[in-house]
């Protein structure tokens, strides 16, 4: 889940608090937005870049997926799972998630970027089906 920046963050806040203690429901959540996982697997090296919107994140991402959109049909034919996977991207991006876990715990910035996707894709693929 993209975590909201400034406007609504308060509120989500509480009302992830809420879920996660009622129901007992994990959510993974990323700052800014899903973004940020997709350029993981891009960047070389660890940034503590407030990136202060997700277009302004996407830019960046652009650098690398020039054809990026952020719609139904892209994902759907660009299959943005396999791209990503590709040459060892998903391995190097699990890995290169957890700084960005720890620095956003560590910096106490609610605006702080980071990605849980990581983890949650580390625990689906080591799961026996």
């Amino acid at each position: 889940m993209d975590v909201p920046n400034n406007n609504g963050l308060e509120k989500y806040q509480r009302e992830n608090s809420k879920v996660e203690k009622k129901a007992g429901i994990r959510v993974i959540e990323t700052m800014p937005c899903t973004e940020f996982w997709f350029l993981i697997h891009y960047k070389e090296g660890y940034s503590s870049h407030i990136y202060m919107s997700c277009q302004e994140l996407e830019q960046e991402l652009k650098k690398h997926l020039p054809d990026y959109k952020k719609t139904e049909k892209y994902f759907k034919n660009k299959e943005i799972y396999s791209v990503l996977k590709d040459n060892n991207k998903q391995e190097k991006a699990i890995k290169d998630s957890k700084p960005y876990c720890e620095g956003k715990i560590q910096s106490g910035n609610p605006l702080f970027p980071f990605s849980e996707i990581g983890g949650l894709v580390e625990i689906l693929l080591s799961k026996k089906y």
